[in-house]
């Protein structure tokens, strides 16, 4: 494993505290005409849909411009209709917005084109100005089509009767169709709702029937009636394969990353007993390897595996890979699962080494053929991915592309080193959540297993106890990342047991166990961490589910926050709890946020934390007023559908939801004064970001021990 040891947070816009930054620049730095604002809105189809506002448009152009030639911003709608401009000036000239104009990049023909001209931002409102547009259909589609074809044999053409055919509807909507006795199967869909969507296709999706391969086909668009959608299938000639364990249960999910070719890295198996591991995962160098423990074992296999040849072609190699890997795992009882290679996708000097596509294609696809011929053939997991989950995305997607349809491999490996969940993690590389979706998305409905995954101490300021909570929130929030009701990951393999699994260990310690374990076998508290006490209870489920989905003692600083328009730094002249806390002091003026509740700045989250929708939860800060003085504190909350600003969750007015706020006011002699908000999540909501902030400028208080949790 390899994860860069470069920290590249991405700093979240201000907007997060409530204060627009337009009203606090309004004036200040423009002549009196110009103003600042952000110009954002929702796009609709004329057509009374979405409970009469119309349906909302995906992927329509949007172009602003500013009348003095000066600026030219071009957005395109989300998902869900919405554009923003971000924040701009409009030098008191103005701006006209043109949607779905001709000749823009992403021109939509299905749809009108529309202008709002002299949009001006001195009437915004909170530093928003809000231009909605509803366009009308100039192709509109009508009625009832059918999509039908066969399913045959690659062989000799013949129809293969009982195979069933997954429709899966890029909007989530899914249904299965049977082949009959000529292998025809045939579905009505109405084109109108379906016009924007499309299908992905599958025939005998997961090898329902393990005579035969599977074989898909995608972006299926249904606009007329078809009676091309046509399949040939391959006989598989393997018994069915081994099944992924079940996914998202305490039973399976539980993996360990370890190295069981060295005795400072393997652990005992009274170690993995009483931890709960479930699946353990090491590489297989040329040395013995024996599995051990009451554990299933995922074994890679890769070039110190079994070295290529001097003067050996791929094409060779491969064949000898494959037929090597098959006799190891029929010699070596105990072998469940085979990675084949490691980080092909990446041209790191400690990773791979770095394959080309379509020679890992070669690669994969033999040894998946190979092993399968056993009696009891292993998983063959694809190997794991460690280029982001865009990268991934596009390895696998261009590793298929050499396999005419069919698919060699029975789950995904993935490396999402310090994903963000929970307020933990690298801003830089996006949310669990996120990572999950945009790589499963090319799998073919293969489960992810995330061969390895976590974070050294060093990344959480070298406190262990955040780590530990970054281990908790990863596997309470990885099992539910769902496809329908099946989750899209299999296993989870915490990197690692030992530090010295990694070849960095004292500056990179990944381990839930410390160095000194092989000295201190008769005093385990010794050498475990609390990311080991946190695997324990989750993996035997020997604790009550821990409902905090985030928490912060202040104990490593400011490394978690952000301030706006304040001063702020780690202190521990006052504490609530251990040993630190924030002290921060508001220097920027008073503004009015919400029913006359006053702010002059703050500190909120640098990543969002992870919660669920439709969901009631508490938040709740601790704060201390070091002053006779009264002052006012405030606890905002607000909730966001993605982990950006833009994503702030509004109301059926594209207005932003500020309804979440406690306010207290603490003097000296009250000491330290908890505010708490209790709230249910809106149905889009699945991140929180709690903001700390005071109403009088220049006043300092002390901030510790902010929690979410549910209730």
């Amino acid at each position: 494993m390899h994860p860069t040891t470069r920290r590249s947070l991405t700093l979240l816009f201000c907007l997060a505290l409530l204060v627009p930054l337009a009203s606090l620049m309004v004036g200040a730095m423009e002549p009196a005409q110009a103003a600042t604002a952000t110009i954002h809105g929702t796009v609709r189809l004329n057509d009374g849909g979405d409970g009469g506002p119309g349906t909302r448009l995906a992927n329509i152009p949007v172009l602003l411009w500013r009348r003095d030639g000066q600026l030219t911003i071009q957005k395109t709608t989300g998902s869900d209709g919405y554009f923003s401009s971000g924040l701009v000036n409009d030098a008191g000239v103005g701006f006209n917005i043109a949607f779905n104009k001709p000749g823009q990049s992403g021109y939509d023909s299905r749809y009108s084109t529309a202008e709002v001209n002299d949009v001006y931002l001195a009437d915004a409102v909170n530093g928003y100005k809000v231009v909605n547009k509803n366009l009308d259909r100039t192709s509109q589609p009508s009625g009832k089509v059918i999509l039908s074809g066969r399913v045959t044999s690659s062989a000799n053409g013949q129809g293969i009767s009982g195979i069933q055919v997954y429709f899966w509807r890029h909007d989530g909507n899914a249904f299965t169709r049977t082949t009959d006795g000529n292998g025809a199967f045939s579905a009505e869909v109405d084109r109108y709702s379906d016009w924007n969507h499309f299908y992905n296709i599958v025939a005998n999706k997961n090898l329902v029937n393990p005579a035969w391969n599977e074989v898909s086909r995608n972006d299926v668009v249904p606009d007329q009636n078809r009676g091309d959608i046509n399949f040939a299938l391959t006989p598989s000639g393997t018994p069915a394969p081994a099944p992924s364990p079940s996914p998202g249960t305490t039973s399976d999910l539980f993996g360990l990353a370890i190295n069981a070719n060295y005795p400072e890295t393997n652990p005992p198996d009274s170690e993995l007993s009483d931890l709960g591991v479930k699946w353990v995962r090491s590489i297989k160098y040329q040395k013995d390897l024996r599995p051990h423990g009451n554990v299933n074992w995922l074994v890679i296999f890769n070039q110190e595996s079994i070295p290529q040849n001097g003067g050996e072609s791929w094409n060779d190699y491969s064949n000898r890979f494959a037929q090597e890997v098959k006799n190891r795992v029929a010699a070596t009882p105990g072998i469940n699962a085979v990675q084949i290679w490691n980080e092909p996708d990446t041209t790191s000097p400690n990773a791979g080494p770095h394959l080309a596509e379509k020679d890992y294609a070669v690669l994969l696809k033999a040894t998946y053929l190979k092993v399968k011929e056993l009696p009891n053939p292993p998983v063959v997991v694809f190997a794991g991915l460690c280029s982001g989950p865009g990268g991934a995305a596009t390895y696998v997607k261009n590793v298929r592309s050499s396999w005419n349809g069919q698919i060699y491999y029975d789950a995904v490996g993935f490396h999402p080193y310090m994903a963000t969940c929970g307020g933990y993690g690298w801003s830089s590389r996006g949310s669990i959540q996120d990572n999950i979706n945009t790589l499963y998305a090319q799998t073919g409905g293969r489960q992810i297993w995330l061969t390895e995954f976590g974070g050294p101490v060093q990344f959480f300021n070298n406190d262990e106890t955040r780590q530990g909570a970054y281990l908790d929130c990863l596997y309470r929030t990885i099992p539910t990342v769902k496809d329908g009701t099946k989750s899209k990951v299999g296993v989870a393999f915490w990197f690692a047991w030992d530090d010295r699994t990694h070849y960095a260990p004292n500056t990179e310690s990944f381990g839930i166990v410390r160095q000194n374990w092989q000295t201190n076998t008769a005093n385990p508290s010794a050498y475990r961490r609390p990311a080991w006490y946190k695997y324990q209870a989750l993996a035997r489920g020997s604790s009550t589910p821990n409902p905090v989905s985030f928490s912060d003692g202040m104990e490593a600083g400011t490394g978690l926050w952000k301030g706006y328009l304040v001063d702020f730094s780690s202190s521990t002249e006052a504490k609530h709890a251990g040993s630190s806390s924030l002290k921060a002091s508001g220097k920027g003026p008073v503004y009015t946020v919400k029913d006359a509740k006053l702010v002059s700045g703050g500190i909120y989250l640098q990543n969002f934390a992870a919660v669920s929708p439709n969901t009631r939860y508490e938040v709740s800060a601790w704060v201390y007023n070091p002053s006779s003085s009264g002052v006012q504190a405030n606890l905002y909350v607000q909730q966001y559908r993605g982990t950006d600003s833009a994503s702030k969750v509004r109301d059926t007015n594209n207005a932003f939801i500020y309804d979440q706020y406690a306010v207290r006011t603490v003097a000296k002699a009250n000491g330290w004064q908890k505010i708490t908000v209790t709230f249910t999540t809106r149905g889009e909501a699945n991140y929180l970001n709690p903001s700390l902030c005071t109403r009088e400028t220049g006043m300092t208080v002390f901030w510790d021990d902010v929690q979410i949790k549910k209730v």
